[in-house]
């Protein structure tokens, strides 16, 4: 190719109209190498005038992440161009324009074959110039030039290729074009988003950090090295004196960061630590390699099997410094515990997620800005929840780009928008809707399956009796709202990927700019994967499906529904829509009795391993441990569900004295250095799996004692009801279209006697209204048969059964069914009541503004100006941090006016309109808010355990619900205490086990042997050193604390453990692992960390599990299997290996013996 090759393309324009377009230009498919190796890195000119004489009138460079393949080898390879063309009077019939490839003159191609001429298809794009490279330095003379509409491209007769469509114009992808009124954010602001907003700098020194990146120190180290100069550990000086040693991979430099700085040893690192390190190279080597690997689905890379990225989180936390005064920033410790589209496609190190502890406050005050960290610059995506995401852009400040690093890799954050979420043609969107999209590609996911162009449909949803989609029907009359179809070849590759048993039947995800569920399809045989999006279903609209836009990311699939238990607001529902009060109570009795016995029964046969199988059931043990595992991935495998709004289902448990303080990363759900649980289920199990036996152990039977306490009270407090026949499921639209309104198919994998065949109450959380569930008739429709496992509702009728049940939809929303007769047989279904037509004028300001009607705003502002508008924008799409009080508001009118009362039922309004507010642009009237407060300032006991309850519930209405279960739990409780506490008498007892080693090593010393004085003064070395921790011990406790409070360190919220960074006790628990210095004799005898665990042991059973909690556990267990075949950890080991119906039955038989 020369130098200049024109493309001799001519370009019609209309002198007047402004629009944008998308050219791709195709060549066949036998140049694909050429185009590969040629294009990469050019600039694609478009030029005016004629040869000799043009005029250049816009350009930008190419990358590979432009040129793609058009489709196999019929179709050939499409480069895609987004450009602004100009308005210029001339005469619509004649060509204005040349298209042409400027190579650059430091390039020296090979010789290569003559390439056919391309042609321009007009086709939608996404806004922004010709590509702009990915990490281009750009020039700050740039001018954008306002843009005209392509009306028409001619391409000389005979020269491109006859009947090769270009890959944009196959039907299935439903290519866009941008309308009329369109905005584009490249166009605004010329590609150089962030540029102008004013700068918070994080932590950056303009002296060290050139030597940083020139030593090429990795980036993982430079957030260690930053964490320790904001702990004022080290300086920015300091760091530039030790430079020589901090080179090197982060799994070979990060953990030895301190060591380094400070001097002397390195302190262990856990496994899960030194993963993260690991990890972050494990990126970097994708990120510089370029192909796209962190998103997943290329198989094996650098040792892992099926490898995806995005899996190391990086967090700032804003710190309130007081009244107008810049907030203090600390950077936490990185953790490795989910994953997420945007960190897939952009690297885990150019997102940083910002959040503070004030719900948002200080993150909606200062996301406004640009954040430089390093040299780096960081702009905030719209918000989520609470916090926003930062993500890297390609602007340095003090730096100069380092391929070492990928920085070549990097995009603008205009071209981010533009790949991910095109303004142009997502013009006609509200502006806070189109800001929310963006959340798509921050759920929690993993890669599960990559589909084709071709294999992609985007299909219409069915609506309500009446209705079509040319009405704009209301959302309630969609009655597929949220739910597609994947075809069983799509399932049988995402089962195999995900190593599920068998493919389940629904599956919730994200692709293409769309979210929601997809469902088996009924038909649908062929071999290729395929999957149908339901215009309910897409939220963005996308130009060009890129490899990052087909890869399914999958949320979580449907599962075999566990037991169900009822929650305070299925109960209220329930019993104002007549269900009496006694069928919960005895209920609540039944179950808390069957829930509790298990963990009383101490002194059956296989006492240790019944109470082991019993606390891992109740405190749903193996599930925890399943999801530290899986990490992000946990709700994609099945081992955890969606947390109900409003209904924190959670137990809250409490470790008492052993291990309340004993924090670490929630991954490992142990102590680093100790190796003691943090949950008080998981240490009891841990030691009862070990050998040790409560009648036996006092510490053991004081922790069964605390867990038996927690689990009442959270069964009790968060009402609890088990529910043994009812269940839970995904619901999904009638794909036979043969249920009839007000039918319902259910059938469950694990049932033999088929599908449902009776009256069910289904219902949908949060419930704050009394329509929120419905009475509905499960029939058998052999039609749905492998539809297992999902609540198929009908699609027939004048609005979806799913919108009745608190306002759902298909997309993902989970049912409970229940079908227990002496609640099903009184029930009584009550009408849906619509909110008042003037209750969002009366409580809400409109602040609704299309993209386009943004857009407009912007332009006429200088740049500076418009980027700090927009960056506003965003970060002020927080929405209201007010949901929870309108839900305590809500709480107390139902409790004091009735579930029905039309106050009751707007504050019900008030809570789901709030949720949705940074979608709708609503704004709450502030009269509204200070008139409503006066709700929430008496609240019922019955849901607010530790508010004083000043006002009693009116004596017209009758006794609530929740008051009557109050008073027969207490009563059902206090038994249980006194059963408790019967079973807890354990007499004080030594366990010779655990001081042999000590007592081995005092024996020696009676012995006449060689070296005995040695001996001795290294045993009392390591006394002294076990003495000197014990004192620091308890001088961090005072024994009065450490015996007697278990909950003396739980978050504020009473949540759990704080983190292990605040822990005091984690010096002491450090230093009494460190090696031993001295003891060489000791080392000869036998294992030294043996001997100081069963001297710590002596002193206090509390301490020495606090300081060597695995080591004892070790101990004991090789104790224990010295006592023969039916041993205690020999009984558990074998019912370990069990499933769970067999391991009871095991149990139970050693109940005969």
């Amino acid at each position: 190719m020369s130098s200049t090759s024109k493309l001799n393309t001519r370009l019609q324009m209309t002198p007047s109209q402004a629009a944008y377009t998308q050219l791709d230009i195709s060549y066949p498919p036998e140049f694909w190498d050429e185009v590969l190796e040629t294009l990469d890195g050019e600039k694609l000119t478009l030029t005016q005038g004629s040869s000799g004489s043009e005029t250049v009138i816009n350009s930008a460079t190419v990358s590979l992440s432009d040129i793609s393949d058009a489709g196999g080898a019929e179709q050939g390879v499409i480069i895609t161009a987004s450009t602004h063309l100009p308005r210029m009077p001339v005469s619509p019939s004649k060509p204005v324009g040349v298209l042409q490839i400027n190579q650059s003159p430091s390039r020296s191609p090979r010789s290569k074959p003559s390439m056919a001429p391309p042609r321009a298809i007009p086709s939608a794009g996404s806004c922004g110039d010709l590509f702009s490279g990915a990490g281009v330095k750009r020039s700050s003379s740039e001018t954008a030039l306002p843009p005209a509409k392509i009306r028409k491209v001619s391409v000389p007769t005979g020269r491109a290729r006859p009947g090769v469509p270009s890959r944009s114009t196959a039907p299935s992808r439903m290519i866009a074009v941008p309308p009329q009124e369109s905005f584009s954010l490249q166009y605004v602001f010329k590609g150089h988003h962030g540029l102008h907003l004013q700068s918070y700098v994080v932590a950056h020194s303009a002296d060290v950090q050139p030597k940083l990146d020139r030593l090429k120190i990795a980036r993982g180290v430079q957030w260690e090295l930053v964490r320790g100069i904001q702990s004022g550990l080290w300086s920015w000086a300091d760091v530039k004196a030790k430079l020589g040693n901090l080179q090197g991979a982060n799994a070979d430099v990060a953990p030895r960061v301190n060591a380094i700085m400070l001097g002397g040893p390195s302190n262990p690192c856990s496994p899960h630590e030194q993963s993260i390190w690991e990890e972050l190279d494990r990126e970097l080597k994708a990120t510089v390699e370029n192909k796209s690997r962190g998103l997943g689905l290329m198989g094996e890379f650098d040792g892992v099997p099926d490898y995806y990225g995005g899996n190391v989180q990086f967090t700032i936390r804003l710190l309130d410094a007081g009244e107008g005064k810049e907030p203090r920033v600390r950077l936490e410790p990185l953790q490795m515990t989910r994953s997420h589209h945007l960190a897939r496609e952009l690297g885990s190190v150019s997102v940083i997620a910002l959040r503070d502890d004030k719900d948002g406050a200080l993150v909606r005050q200062w996301a406004a800005r640009k954040f430089v960290f390093c040299g780096r610059t960081y702009v905030a995506l719209p918000p989520k929840s609470s916090k926003v995401y930062l993500i890297e852009t390609d602007e340095n400040c003090g730096r100069t780009p380092q391929e070492c690093y990928g920085d070549q890799y990097r995009i603008s954050y205009d071209a981010y928008i533009r790949r991910n979420n095109p303004m142009d043609l997502n013009s006609e969107q509200p502006f806070a809707k189109y800001l929310t999209r963006l959340n798509l590609y921050l759920s929690t996911s993993v890669p599960a399956l990559e589909f084709t162009g071709e294999n992609i449909e985007f299909i219409e949803d069915e609506y309500a009796d009446g209705w079509s989609k040319d009405q704009k029907p209301p959302t309630e009359t969609i009655m597929t709202d949220g739910c597609g179809f994947i075809n069983r070849a799509a399932a049988l590759k995402i089962s195999a990927r995900l190593k599920y048993e068998r493919p389940p039947v629904a599956y919730q995800g994200r692709i293409a700019g769309s979210k929601g569920m997809w469902i088996i399809h009924p038909s649908d045989e062929s071999p290729e994967p395929r999957i149908w999006i339901r215009s309910s279903q897409r939220k963005i609209v996308l130009g060009r499906l890129l490899r990052a836009h087909r890869i399914f990311d999958l949320l979580a699939v449907s599962r075999p529904s566990p037991s169900l238990h009822l929650s305070a607001q299925a109960i209220v529902i329930l019993a104002n829509n007549g269900v009496p009060a006694q069928v919960f109570c005895a209920l609540q009795e039944q179950g808390l009795k069957d829930l509790i016995a298990p963990l009383l029964d101490w002194h059956r046969p296989h006492a240790t391993a019944y109470l082991w199988d019993a606390i891992n059931v109740t405190g749903n043990v193996k599930r925890s441990r399943l999801q530290r595992l899986a990490a992000g991935a946990s709700r994609a495998l099945g081992f955890e569900k969606r947390a109900k709004f409003g209904d924190d289902d959670k137990m809250e448990e409490s470790n008492g004295d052993l291990d309340s303080d004993l924090r670490d990363l929630p991954h490992t759900g142990r102590c680093a250095f100790s190796g003691v649980p943090l949950s008080v289920a998981e240490l009891a199990m841990d030691l009862l799996q070990a050998g040790f036996d409560p009648r036996e152990l006092p510490l053991l039977g004081t922790k069964i004692g605390y867990f038996v306490k927690a689990t009442m009270e959270a069964f009790l407090a968060k009402y609890r009801i088990p529910l043994a026949t009812s269940l839970e499921a995904y619901i999904i639209p009638d794909p036979s279209g043969k249920l009839k309104e007000g039918q319902v198919f259910f059938k469950s994998s694990r049932d033999p006697d088929g599908p449902l065949k009776e009256e069910v109450v289904v219902g949908r959380y949060p419930m704050r209204e009394s329509s929120d569930m419905q009475k509905v008739t499960a029939v058998d429709v052999p039609e749905l048969a492998k539809y297992v496992d999902v609540l198929v509702i009908s699609i027939r009728g004048t609005r979806s059964l799913a919108s009745l049940l608190a306002g759902g939809d298909t997309d993902g929303d989970e049912a409970i069914i229940i079908r227990e007769p002496a609640i099903v047989n009184t029930f009584q279904t009550k009408p849906f009541v619509p909110p008042p037509a003037e209750f969002l004028a009366q409580n809400f300001e409109r602040q609704v503004q299309s993209v386009a009607d943004f857009g407009r705003k912007l332009e006429g502002m200088p740049i500076a100006q418009a980027q700090t508008a927009f960056q506003t924008e965003v970060s002020g799409g927080l929405g209201d941090n007010r949901i929870g009080t309108y839900s305590i508001y809500h709480d107390c009118a139902m409790y004091y006016y009735g579930l029905d009362h039309p106050e009751t039922r707007r504050l019900a309004h008030m809570v789901v309109t709030l949720v949705d507010v940074s979608k709708t642009g609503l704004r709450l009237l502030e009269p509204v808010a200070e008139t409503d407060r006066k709700y929430g300032a008496n609240r019922p006991r019955c849901l607010y355990p530790t508010w004083d309850q000043t006002t009693a519930r009116p004596k017209e209405l009758e006794l609530f619900v929740l008051d009557s279960l109050l008073e027969a739990g207490a009563v059902t409780k206090d038994e249980l205490i006194v059963e408790l506490d019967a079973v807890c008498k354990i007499p004080h007892s030594v366990d010779l086990d655990i001081r042999e080693p000590y007592a081995r090593a005092l024996a020696i010393l009676e012995e006449p042997r060689l070296f005995a004085s040695s001996i001795a003064q290294e045993l009392d070395t390591l006394k002294a050193h076990v003495e000197e921790l014990w004192e620091r011990f308890k001088q961090q406790h005072g024994k009065s604390q450490y015996d007697q409070n278990p909950d003396r360190n739980r978050d504020k919220k009473g949540k759990g453990p704080s983190k292990q960074t605040d822990n005091p006790m984690l010096p002491i628990m450090r230093d009494f692992r460190q090696p031993l210095e001295g003891v060489d004799f000791l080392r000869l005898l036998g294992n030294v960390d043996s001997i100081k665990a069963s001297y710590a042991f002596t002193l206090a059973h509390s301490f020495a599990f606090s300081m060597a909690f695995q080591d004892i556990c070790e101990m004991k267990r090789r104790a224990e299997m010295r006592r023969g075949p039916q041993n205690k950890v020999a009984v558990i080991e074998d019912a370990k290996n069990m499933g769970g119906a067999a391991r009871r039955l095991f149990l139970q038989m050693g109940d005969r013996e």
